[in-house]
């Protein structure tokens, strides 16, 4: 509907514009309507129609009216006026009672049209400061969690809150794709974002890389989210656990389509899968977001590091 307006122009235009396309148009119908012979009828105003719902939509009903009063006065000109008005005075009622509605017509659908261009505008602009606002609202809740994690002096309360700012990152890294995108997230971008994110926040001075290959795919934001979490808590784990005393290492992020299933995995080349896996807060909200996606987590060795692995149905939102 945009497009469309932007093919026509703007108004008010000056009224010898206005009746003077109008009557360019009008007398280039007339002239169709002279040269038919008795092709159209004996007054042809269906001809018409099309000249003064035009001069309505693209200027105002006043040329709607003008183009109206035009055709019936040109129309007159070809008439045989011989018995009197009567007999051609329901066929002049009846068309002018019909222009004047089209022309209300029509310069009621160029209101509703510009009414609801203008609409989605502000739409639009409020969608945006709305996620201006959260982006904030996000990235003071994680400043706060990090200030608040370097300041204790416990090392499980420390690595609680510095957990917890990554979560918040994780979300944060959907929405900011959510909001570019709208109702869906591009998953290649979102992930590379989000291990370069990873990267930054757990990396320090530590000889640790971030890979991501990912394939390109348009996830709803209830899959995207859950998805960019358990990554998160997957690449934490791994700095954490996989690389004592600063070994040097990499994890690779990987996401892709096989046997009509989405398959994540993230792999480390680390000291290898634990025989078992404490079952701490990360593990659990891992299973209930593997368990929201409608997939399972696995693992197995890495032959060297870990594999975790992730597989849900690609149908379904």
């Amino acid at each position: 509907m945009e497009q469309l307006l932007k093919f026509l122009p703007t108004r008010p235009q000056a009224w010898w514009v206005r009746y003077g396309v109008t009557a360019l148009i009008v007398a280039a119908v007339f002239l169709v309507r002279a040269g038919s012979g008795g092709l159209t009828g004996p007054y042809g105003f269906a001809l018409f129609v099309i000249p003064i719902l035009a001069a309505s939509i693209v200027f105002d009903r006043g040329s709607g009216f003008f183009a109206t009063g035009l055709a019936l006065t040109l129309v007159g000109t070809l008439l045989d006026w011989s018995a009197g008005v009567l007999p051609h005075a329901p066929a002049l009622v009846t068309f002018l009672f019909v222009g004047m509605v089209l022309a209300f017509t029509g310069e009621s659908l160029r209101n509703v049209a510009e009414h609801a261009v203008e609409s989605e505008r502000s739409k639009d602009l409020l969608y945006r400061e709305l996620s201006h606002r959260i982006k904030n609202t996000f990235a003071t809740v994680q400043a706060v969690l990090r200030l608040q994690a370097r300041a204790q002096s416990s090392d499980l309360v420390r690595e609680a809150l510095e957990a917890a700012s990554g979560r918040c990152s994780a979300i944060f890294q959907a929405h900011d794709h959510l909001a570019i995108q709208g109702d869906t997230v591009e998953m290649r971008a979102y992930l590379n974002t989000l291990g370069a994110s990873l990267a930054d926040g757990h990396r320090d001075v530590r000889p640790i890389a971030i890979t991501v290959d990912a394939e390109p795919a348009m996830l709803p934001s209830s899959k995207a989210e859950p998805i960019g979490l358990i990554v998160n808590e997957l690449v934490t784990n791994a700095f954490k656990y996989a690389f004592p005393e600063n070994v040097p290492g990499t994890v690779h992020i990987k996401f892709f389509q096989t046997g009509g299933q989405w398959r994540l995995e993230v792999i480390d080349n680390g000291i290898g899968c634990p025989a078992e896996v404490k079952s701490g807060l990360g593990t659990t909200i891992m299973k209930l977001l593997a368990q929201q996606l409608g997939g399972r987590l696995t693992r197995e060795d890495g032959k060297p590091g870990c594999r975790v692995i992730l597989e849900f149905a690609i149908s379904g939102g």
